[in-house]
């Protein structure tokens, strides 16, 4: 008689493989698996019945993370965003000047291209 399954390539020992995994780890710190190797890709993950509720514990450890992290240390690149934006915002100004623009034209201006309130606006003026 032909064996029809192929036998596994694991390298997990036979003798492991007959103790049954515990139920009552599912979810816990305690669970190999579930909420920290979520990979869409893995043939595991595909076959598993949890793999929604897997992402959504991934993505809640993802943000402790990074809130974190965010906490512990500023990002250079958010502040350089908000430099870069005022030197925009006033070489604008400086062209609508000189292009003899009213201090009302520039507001509007102002507010269509770079979505300022007023407080902002009359900062920059």
């Amino acid at each position: 008689m032909e064996e029809f399954r192929k036998s596994r390539n694991s390298k997990i020992p036979n003798n492991k493989l007959e103790i049954p995994y515990d139920i009552s780890k599912l979810g816990s710190k305690d669970d190999p698996c579930f909420g920290k190797h979520y990979d869409l890709n893995a043939e595991e993950c595909q076959r598993c019945g949890d793999i929604e509720l897997c992402a959504i514990a991934i993505q809640q450890n993802l943000t402790i993370q990074r809130t974190i992290v965010e906490e512990s240390q500023p990002f250079k690149d958010i502040n350089e965003k908000s430099v870069n934006k005022e030197e925009e915002i006033k070489t604008y100004i400086k062209k609508l000047k000189a292009a003899d623009k009213t201090k009302t034209e520039i507001k509007v201006k102002l507010r269509k291209k770079f979505d300022l309130n007023k407080t902002e606006i009359t900062k920059y003026l």
